[in-house]
């Protein structure tokens, strides 16, 4: 089996970073706008949180743009194990109970993967999003069912792990 990967979805991290930025121009004109004096000491603390605010944002999605201006992969699929690097999330194949894709939102825009782990006394969910991995979420939720069936096969065919 080969490694399959999915690369960063450009557009959902643009807009995401540009609308954050809007809003926070929109906060900062306002604070400015309806002070009555410059010298007020609330309109600084206000203007330097609000900076400090907007930085941490800016700082959370630069590390999220960075990477897929640079086409880096989002998400890897080995023979071994399902790789997120976002969140950082590393899951053997052999965990996998079941893969479903669920609506994060009512109108069902953004979905993701909610992959219940079965190695646990009781089953655990995690959550992977796929506005961050470039391509139709149901081809992506595809992928991931067929590479899980395919090395639960291949286990099956070869029971002490020699693939």
């Amino acid at each position: 089996m080969t490694t399959e990967t999915f690369l960063y979805n450009k557009k959902s991290t643009v807009q995401t970073m540009l609308i954050s930025a809007g809003f926070m121009a929109v906060i900062t004109y306002n604070m400015i706008a309806h002070t009555k004096a410059v010298s007020d000491p609330y309109l600084w603390i206000m203007i330097v949180l609000d900076l400090g605010v907007f930085t941490y944002i800016l700082y959370l999605y630069t590390m999220r743009l960075r990477p897929a201006m640079q086409q880096e992969t989002v998400l890897e699929l080995t023979p071994a194990e399902l790789v997120f690097k976002p969140k950082n999330i590393t899951i053997p194949w052999k965990t996998i109970g079941d893969i479903e894709t669920k609506a994060a939102n009512r109108s069902g825009t953004q979905q993701y993967l909610d992959i219940a782990l079965s190695d646990t006394a009781e089953t655990k969910h995690v959550r992977i999003d796929l506005d961050w991995i470039a391509g139709d979420p149901a081809d992506i939720y595809t992928a991931v069912v067929n590479y899980l069936y395919e090395t639960r096969k291949a286990a099956e065919k070869y029971p002490r792990g020699n693939l």
